[in-house]
């Protein structure tokens, strides 16, 4: 797979599968068993990277 990225042949990709919240604060308001109710998260769920096709 590492080679198929670094030769071009796929594009790297990923994306978080949990929220990160923006601070300290953010954390201890958030309820234990609810996930994802961060009023607004630094990076939220499913946030990722991809390359983008440069051919258009």
């Amino acid at each position: 797979m590492m080679l198929r990225v670094l030769f071009g042949k796929i594009k790297p990709q990923g994306k978080l599968p949990f929220e990160l919240p923006a601070s300290m604060k953010a954390v201890k308001v958030q309820k234990e068993d609810l996930p994802y109710d961060s009023k607004y998260p630094l990076y939220p769920l499913g946030f990722g990277l991809a390359y983008r096709d440069k051919s258009n």
